[in-house]
């Protein structure tokens, strides 16, 4: 029982004692009690931690503009509403993030939009590729329904496997006879064409199939299609299974006009146009425009109808010049086909040759006529924007050349004469000449990325020959925003703006 206390007894003044003995081997030695402050002596070696020199960039927060950016699209939705406003800018680092950022925001408020949305993509059959689309009745009414939105009905299907990066896409715009007719017609075009390659085909059909002598609605670049051609690019894009750079309009007779209007109109969301059976009076179709894209158009050389082979001869004559003056743009293939009338010039030909042609998002020479189209202009064109909140009382072509890091702008009045009418009956126009003047009291805003100049150094903006701007571009997340907005295109969120007047 001592033994046993004295054990507990040591083992308390062992606890309670600052100095008590301990043992090291036979020696007797005192317990030093708490470590003493250490003598001097090198630094012990760090554990291995990452290296300051390559600390990653953090992920930068953008949330915090997220609930106003998604309120910003929302209203763009129903009307754009001009540019949006932002204080934060952004770094080089952080462009990657703040793309991926904007274009959730956009495709979180469109899934959200109430609107009628594009059917699933399915093989093409009439069964399950139908949809429909409602034309907002101050756009185009009823005819049978007045008081009552217009009504496009559409096939949306696809041929084959989906390419990597996507299908392309090709809208096509039926002929002016009977209607029910021509849509079939269209429907089969597009089944048929099936043996050119994996892609996707809307094949509309006109709401109002409707021609008197006073007025017609059967027009495809009219304002009421416009709103459906504008809906359909914004809700392909967001969607992976169609590749945004690879867009085509093609038609045949009454859609050959139509494409050829449009791809002129829409040039910088196509790849490509193949009108057939066709031709447009080039003011209403300026070819100027169509220098990115990949055009095709074939007549017969006996549719002497409206002038149609007269037109295309020198649409050909134009595209020919055009492409001389800027090597490597204005691409075309432009055929009067000998011997060929109105209905055997043959529609197969032209998807084969369009397919693989790809769009470039990043153009180096953009040339804009700002026309319109049944009294809409458009407001943007490739990375120009106009503030402008008036229609113009002229019409104005832009044109933009980019050298490295300088811009060259010439903003030009164009005035039209018309030089030669169709034969009788018809007597419509069917070529004019230009002229062209200076252009004063404007402005526009110039968008900017990393393909197109070196955001980091100096850019200089020349406008008619005068210095413009000269800086190192701002980079900002409401330029990425409004550019989102305005174009509603994954390779155009731009991130820098200058805006110039002239």
């Amino acid at each position: 029982m001592k033994r046993i206390f004295r054990i507990i007894t040591i083992l308390a003044l062992a606890t309670a004692c600052p100095a008590v003995i301990s043992c090291e081997g036979d020696k007797p030695v005192e317990n030093p009690g708490p470590d003493p402050t250490p003598e001097p002596g090198p630094d012990p070696t760090p554990e291995p931690g990452p290296d300051p020199g390559t600390d990653p960039t953090p992920v930068p927060d953008f949330s915090k503009e997220e609930d106003a950016i998604g309120t910003y699209f929302s209203e763009t939705l129903k009307a754009y509403a001009g540019p949006y406003s932002s204080t934060c800018p952004l770094s080089t680092e952080e462009l990657e993030d703040a793309e991926k950022f904007v274009w959730e925001v956009w495709k979180k408020q469109n899934d959200a939009f109430d609107e009628e949305k594009l059917v699933t993509l399915t093989t093409l059959n009439k069964e399950k590729s139908l949809g429909k689309f409602y034309i907002p009745v101050e756009l185009e009414e009823d005819l049978n329904m007045p008081g009552s939105p217009a009504k496009m009905n559409y096939y949306w299907g696809s041929h084959g496997s989906r390419p990597e990066g996507g299908y392309p896409a090709f809208i096509y715009l039926h002929g002016s006879g009977a209607v029910t007719t021509e849509w079939a017609n269209g429907f089969d075009i597009c089944m048929y064409s099936a043996s050119a390659g994996p892609a996707a085909y809307l094949i509309p059909r006109i709401p109002n199939g409707v021609t008197t002598s006073e007025f017609s609605l059967y027009r495809w670049w009219q304002k009421g299609k416009q709103y459906v051609w504008e809906k359909f690019i914004r809700q392909s894009f967001l969607r992976d299974e169609i590749n945004p750079n690879r867009f085509f309009f093609f038609g045949v007779s009454e859609g050959a006009y139509g494409s050829q209007r449009l791809a002129s109109f829409y040039a910088d969301y196509l790849a490509g146009a193949g009108p057939i059976a066709g031709g447009e009076f080039l003011q209403n179709a300026p070819p100027e425009n169509c220098a990115n894209i990949a055009f095709s158009l074939r007549t017969g050389s006996e549719d002497n109808g409206y002038g149609r082979n007269i037109i295309t001869t020198n649409t050909k004559r134009e595209f020919g010049r055009l492409a001389g003056l800027h090597k490597g743009y204005y691409e075309h293939n432009i055929e009067v086909v000998p011997d060929a009338t109105h209905t055997s010039v043959g529609y197969y030909e032209t998807i084969p040759w369009l397919i693989d042609k790809v769009r470039n998002p990043y153009p180096k020479y953009v040339y804009w006529e700002r026309l319109d189209q049944d009294g809409i202009y458009r407001k943007g064109f490739h990375n120009l924007y106009i503030p402008e909140t008036a229609n113009p009382t002229e019409r104005l072509c832009y044109e933009m050349t980019i050298d490295g890091n300088n811009i060259s702008l010439n903003v030009k009045k164009v005035t039209y004469t018309t030089t030669a009418w169709a034969p009788e009956p018809y007597y419509n126009a069917v070529d004019c000449s230009k002229s062209y003047s200076p252009a004063t009291g404007g402005k526009v805003v110039i968008y900017l990325c990393d393909e197109l100049v070196d955001l980091g150094s100096e850019v200089t903006v020349t406008v008619n020959g005068t210095e413009a701007y000269r800086g190192i571009p701002e980079l900002n997340l409401g330029n990425l925003v409004s550019s989102c907005a305005l174009f509603y295109d994954p390779y155009r969120l731009y991130p820098a703006a200058v805006e110039v007047s002239f």
